[in-house]
This record gives C-alpha cells, sequence and structure tokens, in this order.
C-alpha cells in the first residue's frame, strides 16, 4: 500500500487538485483509492477556488471540494508593518530584502494579499503562514499513515513558476517537507509548469518569463545543496535540500514535442493531473517510480568538481485513448437531471420528446374558484368573513358552543330561544324586552364575546389568521408538487389567480358595505314601522293583532342584528382579504425564487449538455485525449432512455422525493426551508447525483444489446471491432501514431542536448538522456488473442516501449506515458527565452528586479541553468573587481604582444596557470572560461577577506571602478549610450552591492 499527498500551491496547483479530485471521483465513485493513501493540501493567496459550493468542484452532481483542513489561505498578510519592526520577526529577517526597495513595490501589489507575480511577495505570504503549512501536513501526513499503517509518504507538489504565489513559496514547500520529513522513506516530487511563451493578453505584467527562469535557478542550485533556503518558521537557520528525500523536478510546458500546444489554465491541469492519476493509481512500484530512482551525477564547471547544473530534471507526455465514459455518463446524467427538472416544473409530457420544457394546459380559474378547493383551503366569503371556523379553535368553539353555519343562522336561532320566552310577557312589554335582548345578544352574547368583541379579538390577529391559512395552502400546494400533481409553474401560476380572485372579491367589498348599510336602515325602519303600527291600535285591535304585529317585529330584529353582524363581518373580511393578498405576494416571492433556481440550473444543464458529445473531430491522435466512440448513436441512445415514461417518471419520483421529500423538508415543509437548501447548492447538487444513479441504473435496465450500451464500455472490444480483421499493418499504424503522439510536454533543445562530454561538464557515457514510453492498457481475458497482437504493434512502434502493462480497474481506456529524466533543465527549447527576459528584467530593474524575481537576494548570484554562465548576470562582476585588485593586467608578452592576463593561485598558495583573456580588458569576459572563473573569484574573494575588509580599502576599489567605467565611456563612438557601457554598468552595480559591501 502506497501513501500520496499532493499539494497544490497556487491557481495553478489548484487546478491540478481539483481535476485530480474529479478523475478519482469518475473512476473510484468516491474520493479514495483502494489499497492507496491519498491526502490534499491546497495553499493560496486567493479563496477563489476554495469555496465549499464552488460549482467548479462539481462532478456527475457531486461536489468534490476539499474540505477546510485541506485548504490553507495565505493572503492578506501586512508587509510594512513587519518591515518596520523586522527584528521580531526571525523567520523573514535574513531573506526579506531592504525597506527601501520594498516601498519602489506599488503599495496596491503589497496590499492585494496575493503574490502579484513577484516571487519575493509570494514568498513572504507563505512565510506568514509557515508554521500553519507545517502544522497541517504533519496533522494530515498523520492521519495518512496512521490510517494506511504504512510509513512513508511520496508528496507531489505542484505549482506555477509564472507567478508569484507558487513559484514564491516553492522553495520553502520543499525545504518544510524535507526538514519535517518524518521517514527515510518520504519523497518529494516536484511539478512545475513554466511560463508559455505566448501568454494571453494581461497575464505578463512584466516578470511573467523572469519569474520562470529565476525559480529554475534555485530549484537546480537547491538540488545541489548550493542554496539553503533559511527556515521560514524561525529557527534562523538554513535547511540542505541537498538530500536523497528530493527526487527532483519535473518541468511541463504548454506544448509538446509534436508542437501542440494546449490551454494552460483548462487542458494543461487535466494532462498534469493525468499522469499523477497514473502514477498513484498503479498497484505496486509504477515503472515512472524506478526511472525517476535512476539518478544522475550534475554536470560541473569544467575542470573542477563544482557541481553546476542538477540533472535531476524530468518530462512527461500522456495520451488517453479511451471511450469517454466520463462524458458520456455526464452527458446521459445531465439529460436525465434536465428531464426531471422539466417535470417538475413544467410536468407536460410528450411521447416523442419526453418531458417538455413549456406549461400544459391547465383551467386554473376553475381550480382556483371550485367550491371544494376554497372551502378546503377555508377562504370562501363564510371564512373570510368569520362565520366558518379558521383557527382550530374556531372548530372547537363550534362543537362546543353550537356555531351555526351562516349569520342570519345565527340570529334565527337565537330568536327562537328566546322570542317565546319574551311573548309570555305583557303584551305592551314584548317588543322593548325584545330589542333589549337582541341588543345584548349583539354586544356581549353573540359567539359569547358579542359582535364588536368577536371581530375585535379576530381582527387583532388577521395576520396570524392570513399567515396560516396561506402556510396551510402552501403546505397543500408542496405536496402536490411533492405527488407530481401539480408543477412548480401550475403551483405559481394557482397562487397569482388565487391572489387575483380575492383580489376581486375585496374589490366588490365595499360596495357590499354599501348595500348592507341600506339593509340595517331598512330593518331599522321595519322596526318603527312595526312599533308604529301597534301605537296606533286600540285595545281591542292590540289584543287581536298582536301575534302577527310581534312576528314581523321580530322578523325585523332578525334582519337589523344580522345586517348590523354581516356590516361588522365584511369590514373584517376586507382586513383578512389584505392580509391573504400580501401572504400570497410572499408566497409568490418565495416560489419566484425557487422558479429563478431552477431556471437557472436547468440553463446551465442546457449548456453543459450542448458542451458534450459535441466532438466532430472525435478519435484524432492530435487531441490530447483521444475520444474512441461515434457521439450520434450515444446521443441516440439517450434520447431513447428520455422518451421512456416509466424511466423518467421514476427519476422525476426520485428526484422529487429528494428535493421536497421528509428527509431534506421534514415533517412540516416550507419553502422557506427549500429555498434555504436551495441557497446552498442543494438543487445541483441534489438533481444531479439522482439524475446520475437513475441514469446508469435506467442503461443498464434498459440497454441491453452491446453494441448499444454506452457506459461501461469495454475499449479493447471497440479495438477489437475496428482492427480485429483488418490486417496487422493498420493496427501497427495505430499504435505508432499513439506513440508518437505521446510526446513529452517540454520541448527539447537540439543545440544544448548535443553539448556532451568534458565540455558541459559530464563524463563521457554519462550524459545520456533517452525516453521511455510505457503502455498501460486494459486487462481483457476475453479479447487475449486481440490483446496479444496490440502489445506487439506497440512493441513494434518503437525501441523505448517497454511491455505493455496490464490493469483490470479501467476497462474503457489505455495510457501511453513518455518519460525523459535525469537531463539539465538547460536542455528545455524555451529556456533561452526565459534566461532572456530573466536578464533584460535584472538589467532593467536593478535591485528591485532581484527583490521581485528572487526568494532572497543572494539567489541571483547562484550558477546560471548554461554551460558557461557564470553567478550573477555574467563573469563581468569579477573581471572588474580583478582588475581592482590588480589580480587582472595588461602585461607585454615575450612576442611583444600586449594582452589581458589574470594571475590567480590556490588555496594552498600554488599558483595557477595564468588565464589569457585576449587584448581588451573590457572584452576579456567573453573569452573566460567558467573553470577559469572560479578560479578568479575564489582568489579576489580571499584577497578581499584578507587585505580590503576596511570600509576605506572598499571605497578605493570602488572608485577604481568608477574610473573602469570612465574609461570605458570615453572609448566608445556612443558613450553611455552604448550596450558596452549599459552592460558594464550593470556590472559595476553588481559590485557595489554585492562584491564591496562591507559586513
Amino acid at each position: 500500500m502506497a501513501n500520496h499527498f499532493v499539494i497544490g500551491i497556487g491557481g495553478t496547483g489548484g487546478r491540478v487538485i481539483r481535476s485530480l479530485r474529479k478523475r478519482i471521483f469518475q473512476d473510484f465513485g468516491g474520493h479514495r483509492i483502494p489499497d492507496i493513501g491519498l491526502e490534499y493540501l491546497y495553499v493560496d493567496s486567493s479563496d477563489e477556488m476554495m469555496s465549499l459550493d464552488d460549482r467548479s468542484w462539481e462532478v456527475l452532481g457531486t461536489n468534490v471540494q476539499l474540505p477546510p483542513a485541506s485548504q490553507l489561505r495565505i493572503g492578506q498578510q501586512e508587509l510594512q508593518a513587519r518591515l518596520s519592526n523586522i527584528q521580531n520577526y526571525p523567520g523573514l529577517q535574513p531573506w526579506i530584502g531592504e525597506r527601501r526597495v520594498w516601498q519602489l513595490v506599488p503599495a496596491n501589489v503589497v496590499n492585494a494579499g496575493a503574490g502579484g507575480q513577484r516571487r519575493r511577495l509570494g514568498r513572504f505570504l507563505f512565510a506568514c503562514n509557515g508554521e500553519a503549512f507545517r502544522e497541517q501536513v504533519r496533522h494530515l501526513t498523520r492521519e495518512l499513515t496512521q490510517r494506511h499503517q504504512q510509513t512513508g509518504v511520496t508528496y507531489h507538489v505542484v505549482c506555477g513558476l509564472a507567478g508569484g504565489t507558487g513559484g514564491g513559496a516553492i522553495v520553502d514547500v520543499i525545504a518544510q517537507l524535507i526538514a519535517n520529513s518524518a521517514s527515510n522513506h518520504d519523497r518529494v516530487i516536484v511539478y512545475a509548469i513554466l511560463p508559455d511563451a505566448n501568454p494571453p493578453a494581461n497575464w505578463d505584467s512584466g516578470s511573467y518569463h523572469a519569474n520562470g527562469y529565476a525559480a529554475l535557478m534555485e530549484l537546480n542550485a537547491m538540488m545541489l545543496g548550493q542554496y539553503q533556503p533559511y527556515d521560514v518558521c524561525g529557527s534562523g537557520r538554513r535547511i540542505n535540500c541537498r538530500d536523497a528525500r528530493f527526487k527532483g523536478v519535473y518541468v511541463v510546458t504548454n506544448e509538446n514535442e509534436q508542437g501542440r500546444t494546449i490551454n494552460v489554465q483548462h487542458e494543461l491541469p487535466v494532462i498534469v493531473s493525468d499522469y499523477l492519476f497514473d502514477k498513484i493509481t498503479t498497484v505496486g512500484e509504477s515503472p515512472v517510480e524506478s526511472l525517476e530512482n535512476h539518478g544522475a551525477n550534475p554536470e560541473t564547471i569544467p575542470g573542477s568538481d563544482v557541481p553546476a547544473r542538477a540533472r535531476n530534471f524530468y518530462a512527461f507526455g500522456i495520451k488517453r485513448v479511451a471511450v469517454p465514459e466520463e462524458e458520456i455518463t455526464e452527458y446521459l446524467s445531465y439529460r436525465f437531471a434536465l428531464s426531471a427538472l422539466n417535470q417538475l416544473v413544467y410536468n407536460n409530457w410528450s411521447d416523442t420528446a419526453g418531458y417538455r420544457n413549456e406549461a400544459r394546459a391547465l383551467n386554473y380559474d376553475q381550480i382556483v374558484r371550485d367550491p371544494d378547493n376554497q372551502a378546503r383551503w377555508r377562504i370562501t366569503g363564510d371564512h373570510f368573513a368569520g362565520v366558518a371556523p379558521v383557527l382550530a379553535q374556531d372548530f372547537e368553539a363550534r362543537r362546543t358552543r353550537h356555531w351555526q353555519d351562516t349569520i342570519p343562522g345565527e340570529w334565527q336561532q337565537f330568536s327562537a330561544r328566546v322570542a317565546p320566552v319574551v311573548a309570555e310577557l305583557d303584551h305592551a312589554e314584548t317588543f322593548d324586552e325584545l330589542r333589549t335582548q337582541f341588543e345584548a345578544q349583539y354586544r356581549l352574547g353573540y359567539r359569547r364575546e358579542g359582535v364588536g368583541g368577536y371581530y375585535e379579538v379576530r381582527g387583532n390577529g388577521r395576520m396570524e389568521t392570513a399567515r396560516l391559512l396561506v402556510r396551510d395552502f402552501e403546505r397543500e400546494m408542496l405536496g402536490n408538487w411533492h405527488s407530481g400533481l401539480y408543477s412548480l409553474t401550475e403551483i405559481l401560476t394557482i397562487v397569482q389567480r388565487l391572489r387575483d380572485d380575492i383580489d376581486e372579491r375585496l374589490s366588490r367589498s365595499d360596495g357590499l358595505i354599501a348595500q348592507i348599510r341600506g339593509d340595517v336602515a331598512d330593518a331599522e325602519a321595519s322596526c318603527v314601522a312595526e312599533l308604529t303600527a301597534w301605537g296606533r291600535l286600540g285595545l281591542i285591535g292590540r289584543r287581536l293583532q298582536w301575534r302577527g304585529i310581534f312576528e314581523r317585529y321580530t322578523q325585523s330584529c332578525i334582519d337589523l342584528y344580522t345586517a348590523r353582524t354581516e356590516l361588522e363581518a365584511t369590514r373584517y373580511a376586507q382586513d383578512l382579504m389584505r392580509q391573504t393578498i400580501n401572504e400570497l405576494n410572499a408566497l409568490e416571492g418565495s416560489l419566484r425564487r425557487v422558479r429563478t433556481r431552477f431556471d437557472d440550473e436547468m440553463e446551465q444543464l442546457g449548456k453543459e449538455i450542448a458542451a458534450r458529445l459535441n466532438d466532430p473531430q472525435a478519435g484524432d491522435l492530435k487531441n490530447i485525449f483521444v475520444k474512441f466512440y461515434e457521439p450520434e448513436p450515444v446521443k441516440e441512445v439517450v434520447r431513447r432512455l428520455c422518451i421512456n415514461q416509466a424511466t423518467m417518471n421514476v427519476l422525476a419520483q426520485a428526484v422529487r422525493e429528494a428535493l421536497l421529500g421528509v428527509e431534506r423538508l421534514g415533517e412540516d415543509p416550507r419553502l422557506e426551508r427549500l429555498n434555504e437548501a436551495l441557497s446552498h447548492g442543494a438543487l445541483s447538487g441534489v438533481v444531479r447525483q439522482v439524475a446520475a444513479s437513475q441514469a446508469k441504473a435506467a442503461h443498464d435496465l434498459n440497454v441491453s444489446l452491446d453494441r448499444d450500451r454506452i457506459l461501461n464500455v469495454s475499449l479493447i472490444r471497440r479495438l477489437r471491432d475496428r482492427f480485429g480483421n483488418r490486417g496487422e499493418e493498420r493496427l501497427t499504424r495505430f499504435c505508432v501514431d499513439l506513440v508518437n503522439a505521446a510526446g513529452v510536454f517540454a520541448p527539447f533543445s537540439l543545440v544544448e542536448r548535443g553539448k556532451v562530454g568534458r565540455d558541459a561538464g559530464a563524463e563521457d557515457g554519462e550524459r545520456m538522456v533517452t525516453s521511455t514510453i510505457i503502455v498501460n492498457r486494459p486487462a481483457e481475458p476475453d479479447h487475449a488473442e486481440f490483446l496479444a497482437r496490440l502489445d506487439a504493434a506497440f512493441r513494434a512502434a518503437s525501441t523505448s516501449v517497454l511491455p505493455p502493462d496490464s490493469y483490470s480497474a479501467r476497462p474503457h481506456e489505455l495510457s501511453i506515458v513518455s518519460f525523459i529524466g535525469n537531463f539539465p533543465v538547460r536542455h528545455l527549447a524555451i529556456l533561452p527565452l526565459l534566461r532572456d527576459r530573466y536578464r533584460d528584467r535584472l538589467r532593467a530593474q536593478g535591485d528591485l528586479g532581484r527583490l521581485e524575481l528572487h526568494t532572497e537576494d543572494a539567489a541571483a548570484d547562484l550558477p546560471d541553468l548554461f554551460i558557461g554562465g557564470a553567478g550573477g548576470l555574467n563573469s563581468l562582476p569579477w573581471l572588474i573587481t580583478a582588475w581592482q585588485l590588480g589580480v587582472l593586467r595588461e602585461i607585454t608578452n615575450g612576442r611583444g604582444v600586449r594582452e589581458v592576463v589574470a594571475e590567480t593561485t590556490r588555496d594552498d598558495g600554488l599558483p595557477n596557470d595564468d588565464i589569457v583573456l585576449g587584448r581588451n580588458r573590457f572584452t576579456a569576459h567573453e573569452l573566460i572560461r567558467p573553470r577559469e572563473l572560479v578560479q578568479l573569484r575564489n582568489h579576489c574573494q580571499r584577497l578581499l577577506a584578507r587585505d580590503y575588509r576596511h570600509v576605506d580599502a572598499r571605497q578605493e576599489l570602488r572608485n577604481g571602478v568608477l574610473t573602469w567605467l570612465e574609461e570605458l565611456e570615453a572609448a566608445e563612438p556612443d558613450g553611455r549610450r552604448s550596450d558596452a557601457y549599459i552592460l558594464h554598468r550593470a556590472a559595476a552595480t553588481e559590485i557595489f552591492d554585492r562584491i564591496l559591501t562591507v559586513e
């Protein structure tokens, strides 16, 4: 069992981790790989890709984002505050640089909280979080090794070298991993993405290419032990990274050996993650790991044993040939997801198109005005008027207090109880007593509260009543949506029509109130008329006509108090209807927010569907990922599945349950709760996840013929179908083309690769750099005969092809990996461009360039990456210094010829051979060889340390340098404008700032 820990630094590292996590999820259905330990840490100065609901991390409906424990944000640190008290920061003080130079860096760059293409700034941001990085790595490593009961971890460190964050943090990431390694079996491997030669507009802010060269200089020197970064965690010591655990650096460009250029932000991370995936998932030791372990001695300065260029640089290429299982699965899953959403939003089925994205025809007014529906929703006129029960206590009161169903019924019941009792009184008293009883009932007795009290209490709670009405209505609508009876669009329309219906009733209520007021007046007049008639009768007339008048008077009282009650009830109904309309508006708003999220997700799914299986050049071997399939038959299979109504109904039901069921919305579903869940990405995640599961099940259930299968397809079977009966020539040509197309993503310079032997600082025969090609293909026992032919064709394609390896985990793909290892980085074709931009930047910016490009000032003096290169810009600073020291001088040789000669000694005082450098001291730097420069530099350093330690002595030498420049100015036709003067002035700056400084 192997342990692997992938550390991504900066945006490039984050994108590689994201791509790798997606690939692992697609192939293994989760984040773990059987029998392999795997952890991650993403370090960046930006949190752009760190959000837990970042949709760019989604694959097959699942978000594969890293947990917070595997993320480290290193942005937003106060540089100027630390510089003001730098003595308090021992992890920064030795390397951070001078405050005066930092003041030349634009304040907006320093305060932005990002690397800003300044490597020193990126290192600063990392250093401020060095302790956190160390602790997170320790914690995750401990969990990793304990989980798998195996020591030894391979740390795969991925970063880009063009920017500030990754390029600046890389030296300390390596140093901290080595310094804190808990096992001699640990390994650190860097995957460094180099700047592309022609970056997109606005990518290069000045240091884009120069950063790459500076970072490679430092990585090269770290492997040689010549650059030992300070411990940013504050110990004050340097960390030696010339360690067996630091295996080497993969260099990756966006162009391969065949000249194919890929997109840096999208395709390149996939290429790197595919290579990592192959290495990590290989059972046992990967052939690549064996090749990495070969090792090679560094190139040295000719004639010495001083190492100059490490040969621990690697390059890879990878070509995947596969039935695009991931893309097909996503296409099928997204089509299923869109179909399910069409059902939830529209619920409009077509036998030829499946669930359509348009509403079906319904009579919404009939639904809203149906008496049974309005009674169930408790929004009839009687419910709004407070006559029919609305609240739970109303239903109990109706049962115990014998409420009548109508207001006239209430007063009829009251009259039937009171009028016979009053009739027993003296006839002259009955009319007043009856009116008194009705009035008392109106004021105090109506439903035991009196009309005023009854409606006052309900009026005070009308907001809660309206909320309850709409809440219960909402619950029913959600239930209908959950069951599939109504769609989201239909529910939204029902809510709108219901609100309009209530609003229409409300608009008629003022007229109704006027009418009731007339009824009150008429009833009051009728009462007066009966009393007047009674008053006109004599004694005999009263005896004969009392009953008739009393009955009519009783009915007039019933009419009067009915009308007065209805007047209060209508006023209350007006307020309750207004409040209900407000609640329905709020419900509509919630529904619209839900609808917006559904529309957004459907739009996004439409885009993602359109972007898949859209391959007019499927199968073209020039593609980085060769898709071995035919898009149109796949689309046809998906179309047939999507018009299978039984399948789609099961799918829609599963999605509705996942989104609207008890598990998500609880026993009391609310749109508010649904919106909250949707705002956190539940819609996309849930729908896609359920759709992915249902799509696979539906495919396996309904697609029976092997030729129609689009998932879990055997690549070997497909290759056999294509090449099985067409002779060996076609198959061999296919394998040859694949092998040729799998070139490494690091074009080489034939000129530099041709520099061999001692002049290159390598022993004869030691410098051979060869390519190895590894073929990984599925194990298919049922097709053993074809596999034997395929393997033979690959072996015939190139002598660099190792015997093909088989695996059973990925039956739908094979991969061809090219590996070139143990070469010096000078072999890269892009390196001269990076070097020239680096030198231009240093010359143009001086101290500022040194501060921005390198992780510490002294790093600019590290060995150059090319043969013949010297420390710093070139050999000129030491030659000018040697002239001031009298080491370099003009003499007349025995032939009477003037020549420039340097006389040096060894450490023990014995003289070296004279170094003859032509006739012009101003061009001597063009002739000195690396070995001679080492002798000259060592001799000068001894003299400076012995005889020129005092500040006055050094000032004398500085004055001599100024004289040198004056003499050159006089000798050059263009004076100070000449290229030679500019070059020598840069060297003089180097001398003043680095060589002649007094500690």
